[in-house]
């Protein structure tokens, strides 16, 4: 069946250069996860 699926994201840490970045992914019972992910992020100067 299709379900939605539903991302939640957060950056749990912050340096000047990079950002750290984290999710699950669930449809729609936050403690039955169907993924995760995890990244790296480098910030950029303007």
């Amino acid at each position: 069946p299709h379900v939605p699926l539903i991302a939640v994201a957060e950056c749990y840490r912050s340096t000047r250069q990079v950002a750290f970045v984290r999710a699950l992914v669930h449809q729609g019972d936050k403690s039955n996860p169907v993924a995760s992910a995890q990244g790296t992020f480098m910030r950029l100067e303007e």
